[in-house]
């Protein structure tokens, strides 16, 4: 599902991807979050205030959606931390 235009990049840094290749991540604030067919997660989608993490993966010339949505900036940066490895913030 395409975001609607209302975010845009509130953190950007870099993680290494296996022992040596340096990748891009950056959280987004939006106001969407698209929901999902799913047990443990909303079925509808939600409007307010959120972040949206990206992460470039190795060999790509952009920055994917992938790394999930959180409430808080705050909450997205442990996001980052916790599932990448040597994270660096600009």
């Amino acid at each position: 599902m395409i975001s609607p235009s209302t975010e845009h990049v509130v953190k950007r840094g870099t993680f290494l991807y296996g022992d040596s290749v340096r990748c891009r991540v950056e959280i987004l604030k939006t106001h969407f979050r698209p929901g999902v067919e799913d047990d443990e997660a909303p079925v509808d989608d939600a409007y307010g205030e959120f972040y949206e993490v990206r992460f470039e993966s190795p060999g790509r010339l952009q920055v994917q959606a992938g790394g999930g949505w959180y409430d808080t900036l705050a909450d997205a940066i442990r996001a980052v931390e916790s599932k990448a490895r040597d994270v660096r913030w600009e």
